[in-house]
C-alpha cells in the first residue's frame, strides 16, 4: 500500500469539489455534493481524501484540508478492508505544525480504531507513545489529542490482552500519561489527566499499581493556572472518590479545599466539576462524622452559588417576562413523553477537549437557562446534605438563608427561596421543618413577586412543603389559591410551575380537594383558553392528578361537563397523528376511570376514536417490519396511549363497557389486546397487561375464551432479565393474579409453569423488591383456587414470601393473598417446620393491623389449628416478645 501514490488531476478535482462544498452559494454547495456523493464510489477515495488531509505538498488551503479529513471520517466504513495506506500516512497529520489539522487527524485515528478496532491497528498505540515522548510539542499535542479520544472511546478495550501474552495496552499507557502530567504544556498536561480519568471505573490491575503516583500527580498540579488542568483534577478525585474512596479519605481536607476552591472559579466548568465533587461527598455513604467536620466550609460556599449568575441574569433580561401571548417553538415542545403507567405494586395497582464542545453561540437563552449548571448540582448538594444531616445543615445555613429572602436584590432572594426548596424534604423527615408556619406566609407573599423567576421558584418551594400545608386550613387555603394564580400567570415559566405545584397538592391533599371540585373544572377550563402548547403539555398531566383527588366528584355530571368541553374541544382539533394528542389521550383515560358511569356519553366516540388508532399504529408496525427502507417506523407511544384509554374506560364503566368493546370488528378488541402483548415495544407490553389485569376484574367473561393463548403469553413476561423490563413483569403477575381470581382452577393447566417463574422472581435476592412482592402477592392469590398444587411446595418458598409480605401496605391485594396462604397453610401446616418459621408467620399475623373480615377468620383457623397441634406453641410465642403476643391476643384471643 506504501506504493500507491495519487494521480494529480483528482486529487485537483477533488480539492475543488470540496471548496465548492464550503462556497456561500446554495447552488455551489448543491453541485459539490453531487458531485462528492460520485467521488466516493471510487475505490481509492480514502487514500486520496487523507493524502489530502496530510500533504503539504499538494499546495490545498487549511480549511480544505481539513474539510477532506472530515469528510474521510464519514467515507472510512464503505471500505475497512482498504485502509492500509489511511493508516500509514495518517499518523502525519498529527504532527502537522497546524492545529486544525491535527485536531482531524485526531479524529480520523479515532474512527478508523472505531472501525477495526486496536486488534486491528496495534501498531497506533506504539506511535502515539512514540510522538508524545518526542522533542516537538505538536508532535506531542497531536497524539495526545488522539489519545484522549481513544481512551475516552476504549478504555476497556486498552485493558485487554490483545496479545494472549499478558501484555494489555494499558500496562505501558498508564505510566506513560502519568510521566506526561508533568509536560511543560498545559494543553498535554490537561489531556494526559483526561486520558488517565477513563480508566479509573474500571479499577484495572494496571490502574491500581500506579494510583498513588496518579494521584501525587494531581496533587502536585493543584494549583497549576490553567482552567481546563484544574477542572480535569476535579472530576479525577470524583472519578476515585466513587471507587476508591480509601485513597480520597486520607487526604479528605485537601481535597474539600481544593472543590471548593474550584466552585469560587471564575471559569464556569471549573466551578461545575468542583461541585460535582461535593454532590458526590453528599451521595457517598462517608461516616456521618466526616462530612459533618466540612459542612460549616461547605454550605455558606453551595448557598452563594445557587444564585443566578451575571450570565444568567443577562439571559433572563433578554426574555419577555410577560410572554403568555408568545408561541413556543417546535423545540419547546418536542419530543412529548408521555406519563407512562408503573408498574403494579404490591400497596397499590398502579402500581473532553476543547475542540469537542458545542457551540452554544445560537442557542436559545432558555435552552442554556434549564441545562444543568452549578446552581442547580448546589441545589442537588444541599438537598442530598440535609436529608442526612438536617439539623446542622439547617444551623449552618439557616442565617445565611435570613439574609438572602430579605435581600433587596431579587436574585438573592430567589437563590433563598430555591435553597429553602433544597433542604425541604430533609428537614421534614428529620422534623426539623419548625420554621414552616413563619416560611409559607413569605413564601405565599413570593407568588406575587414582580419577577417570574421568583414566583416560579415560590410555587416549587411550596411544593415540597406541601405536606405540612395540607395538615394546616390555615395554611392550605393560601397557598392553593396563590398556585392556583399563578397557572393563570403571564409567564408560561409560572405557568408550568403553578400547574406543577397544583399536581403536588391534589397527590397529598386528596380529598381536601373535593368542595373545590366544579371550581377546579371552572379554573382549567381559563388555562386551557390560555395556555401555549407547551404549558397545555404540564396542564394535561395536572388533570390526571386533580381527577384522582376528586374522583367522587367527578362521577357529578355537571361537574364532569365543565372539564370535558375543552378537552373534547382540544380532542377534535387534533389528528390521529398529531405528537399533542399522547398527553391529551393520557388526560382522558385518567378522567374515563374516575367518571365512572358518567363518561358513559363520551364513552363510545373517545372508544372508537382510540381503538382505530391502536390498529393503525399495529398495521403500520407490521409494514415496517416486512419493508423498512420504504416504510415508516410508527409512533409506538400512540398504541399505549390508546391502550391506556380503553383502560379508563374499563376502569370507569366496569362490566358496562363490555357493549362497546364489542362493537370493535376487523380486528376483534381481544386481537388488538393480543398484539399488544407481542408487541416488540416494552411500554406497549407494560399497558397491555395493565389493560388485561383491569379486564379481570370488571368483564372477565370477555377473556375466559382467549386464555390459551393469553395466559402462556403473560407467562412469558415473567422473568427478570434486561429483555423483560420490571414494570411488563410486575404487570404480567398482577393480571394473572386478578385472573386466578376470577377464573380460578381454570388456570390449572398452566399451574406449573406459572409457579415456577413465580418462585423463581420471589427467590431472586437480586431482583427489584416490587418484582418479589408482585410474585409473592400472585403466589399467594392463586393459593385461593390453587391451595392443593401450591401446598406441596410451600416450605420452600414460605421464609422469602413472609419477609416480602410483611411489611407491605396493606391493600386488597396483600388481603387476599394472605387469605391463599391460609388457605395452603390448612392444606399442608407441616410445611412450617420449627420454631423459628412458626414465629415469623405468627409475627406477620401480628403485623397484619387491619385484615378485612375473611382474612381475620382465616388467620384465626391457622393459630388456632397450631396452637391445638404444636406442643411448644408456648415456647414459640415466648420468643415474639410482649408486643406482638399482645396482638396476637386482642385480635385472635390466643
Amino acid at each position: 500500500m506504501a506504493s500507491w501514490s495519487p494521480e494529480e488531476n483528482i486529487v485537483g478535482q477533488l480539492a475543488t469539489i470540496l471548496s465548492q462544498a464550503a462556497s456561500p452559494s446554495r447552488a455551489a454547495r448543491d453541485q459539490a455534493k453531487i458531485a462528492m456523493e460520485e467521488a466516493s464510489s471510487h475505490p481509492d477515495i480514502n487514500n486520496y481524501l487523507v493524502y489530502l488531509l496530510v500533504t503539504k505538498e499538494a499546495q490545498v488551503p487549511t480549511n480544505i484540508r481539513a474539510t477532506a479529513g472530515l469528510v474521510l471520517k464519514n467515507t472510512l466504513r464503505n471500505s475497512i478492508d482498504r485502509l492500509g495506506y489511511v493508516k500509514e500516512e495518517i499518523v502525519k497529520g498529527l504532527v502537522d505544525p497546524d492545529h486544525m489539522i491535527r485536531n482531524v487527524a485526531s479524529i480520523v485515528v479515532t474512527s478508523v480504531l472505531s472501525l477495526v478496532k486496536i486488534g486491528g491497528w496495534p501498531e497506533i498505540l506504539g506511535q502515539l507513545l512514540q510522538l508524545i515522548e518526542s522533542s516537538s510539542i505538536d508532535a506531542q499535542e497531536g497524539a495526545i489529542y488522539a489519545l484522549a479520544r481513544i481512551c475516552e472511546d476504549s478504555a476497556a478495550e486498552l485493558d485487554t490482552d490483545h496479545t494472549g501474552r499478558g501484555d494489555r495496552p494499558t500496562n505501558t499507557l498508564i505510566p506513560t500519561l502519568i510521566t506526561v502530567c508533568s509536560s511543560q504544556s498545559p494543553k498535554i498536561r490537561g489531556q494526559a489527566i483526561f486520558c488517565l480519568i477513563q480508566f479509573i471505573p474500571l479499577q484495572s490491575q494496571a490502574f491500581l499499581a500506579h494510583i498513588d503516583e496518579f494521584m501525587q500527580a494531581l496533587f502536585t498540579l493543584a494549583n497549576d493556572s490553567d482552567s481546563k488542568i484544574r477542572s480535569n483534577i476535579a472530576r479525577a478525585f470524583k472519578a476515585l472518590f466513587e471507587v476508591r474512596a480509601d485513597k480520597i479519605i486520607p487526604h479528605m481536607d485537601g481535597v474539600v479545599s481544593f472543590c471548593l476552591h474550584c466552585i469560587k472559579d471564575d471559569d464556569d466548568e471549573v466551578a461545575l466539576e468542583g461541585a460535582e465533587f461535593i454532590l458526590t461527598m453528599a451521595d457517598s455513604p462517608l461516616e456521618p462524622e466526616l462530612v459533618r467536620h466540612h459542612l460549616p466550609n461547605i454550605i455558606p460556599v453551595i448557598l452563594s452559588t445557587m444564585v443566578y449568575s451575571d450570565m444568567d441574569i443577562m439571559l433572563l433580561d433578554s426574555l419577555d417576562e410577560d410572554n403568555e401571548n408568545v408561541a413556543d417553538r417546535a423545540e419547546d415542545i418536542k419530543p412529548v413523553h408521555i406519563k407512562q403507567k408503573e408498574g403494579h405494586q404490591a400497596k397499590s395497582k398502579r402500581g473532553g477537549d476543547e475542540d469537542d464542545e458545542d457551540d452554544e453561540d445560537n442557542e436559545d437563552p432558555e435552552d442554556i437557562l434549564s441545562t444543568w449548571n452549578l446552581r442547580k448540582c448546589s441545589a442537588a448538594a444541599l438537598d442530598t446534605f440535609a436529608g442526612k444531616y438536617a439539623t446542622l445543615v439547617l444551623q449552618i445555613a439557616q442565617p445565611h438563608l435570613l439574609e438572602r429572602v430579605n435581600s433587596s436584590e431579587w436574585q438573592i432572594r430567589e437563590s433563598g427561596v430555591l435553597a429553602f426548596g433544597a433542604i425541604a424534604q430533609g428537614c421534614q423527615v428529620q422534623g426539623e421543618a419548625m420554621f414552616v408556619p413563619e416560611l409559607v406566609p413569605f413564601l405565599i407573599k413570593m407568588l406575587s413577586d414582580e419577577h417570574a423567576p421568583i414566583r416560579e421558584m415560590a410555587c416549587w418551594t411550596l411544593s415540597r412543603y406541601v405536606e405540612p400545608v395540607c395538615e394546616s386550613q390555615e395554611l392550605f387555603n393560601p397557598v392553593f389559591h396563590g398556585v392556583l394564580a399563578c397557572s393563570l400567570d403571564r409567564n408560561k415559566k409560572v405557568q408550568e410551575a403553578g400547574c406543577n405545584a397544583l399536581s403536588v397538592i391534589a397527590e397529598y391533599a386528596g380529598s381536601m380537594l373535593l368542595p373545590y371540585a366544579k371550581p377546579l373544572c371552572y379554573h382549567f377550563q381559563q388555562c386551557f383558553q390560555k395556555y401555549q402548547l407547551r404549558s397545555m403539555l404540564t396542564l394535561y398531566e395536572c388533570i390526571q392528578s386533580v381527577v384522582i383527588a376528586i374522583s367522587p366528584a367527578m362521577t357529578d355530571p355537571e361537574i364532569l361537563e365543565i372539564l370535558m368541553a375543552p378537552i373534547v374541544s382540544r380532542w377534535q382539533t387534533h389528528d390521529d397523528t398529531d405528537i399533542e394528542l399522547l398527553p391529551l389521550l393520557s388526560c382522558i383515560a385518567a378522567v374515563a376511570a374516575n367518571a365512572r358511569e358518567s363518561f358513559a356519553p363520551y364513552a363510545s366516540v373517545v372508544f372508537e376514536r382510540s381503538a382505530k388508532i391502536v390498529h393503525q399504529i399495529f398495521v403500520m408496525e407490521e409494514r415496517f417490519k416486512q419493508d423498512p427502507v420504504n416504510c415508516e417506523a410508527p409512533e409506538l407511544d400512540f398504541a399505549v396511549c390508546g391502550i391506556d384509554v380503553v383502560d379508563g374506560l374499563v376502569q370507569g364503566l366496569q362490566s358496562k363497557v363490555v357493549p362497546l368493546l364489542n362493537t370493535c370488528q376487523n380486528p376483534s378488541f381481544m386481537d388488538l389486546v393480543m398484539a399488544s402483548l407481542q408487541c416488540d415495544m416494552m411500554e406497549v407490553r407494560q399497558s397491555g397487561y395493565a389493560l388485561i389485569g383491569d379486564m379481570a376484574i370488571y368483564c372477565v367473561d370477555e377473556l375466559r375464551p382467549h386464555l390459551a393463548k393469553l395466559v402462556p403469553e403473560a407467562i412469558s413476561q415473567i422473568e427478570v432479565s434486561e429483555q423483560i423490563a420490571d414494570a411488563v413483569c410486575n404487570n404480567s403477575m398482577w393480571a394473572l393474579g386478578e385472573l386466578s381470581l376470577q377464573v380460578g382452577r381454570d388456570l390449572v393447566p398452566y399451574f406449573t409453569d406459572l409457579f415456577q417463574r413465580l418462585g423463581t422472581v420471589l427467590m431472586n435476592q437480586s431482583a427489584a423488591y416490587t418484582l418479589m412482592e408482585n410474585a409473592a402477592i400472585t403466589i399467594g392469590r392463586m393459593g385461593i383456587s390453587m391451595s392443593a398444587e401450591i401446598a406441596p411446595h410451600l416450605g420452600i418458598f414460605i421464609e422469602n414470601w413472609l419477609m416480602v409480605m410483611t411489611d407491605v401496605e396493606e391493600t386488597n391485594e396483600k388481603d387476599t393473598a394472605f387469605q391463599g396462604l391460609c388457605i395452603v397453610i390448612g392444606s399442608n401446616p407441616g410445611a412450617l417446620s420449627g420454631q423459628e418459621q412458626l414465629g415469623r408467620l405468627l409475627r406477620s399475623f401480628a403485623y397484619y393491623y387491619t385484615p378485612s373480615p375473611d382474612l381475620k377468620k382465616l388467620i384465626s383457623e391457622v393459630i388456632n389449628g397450631y396452637r391445638a397441634h404444636v406442643s411448644n406453641f408456648d415456647e414459640v410465642l415466648k420468643l415474639l416478645g410482649q408486643d406482638i403476643v399482645y396482638q396476637l391476643q386482642s385480635e385472635y384471643g390466643i
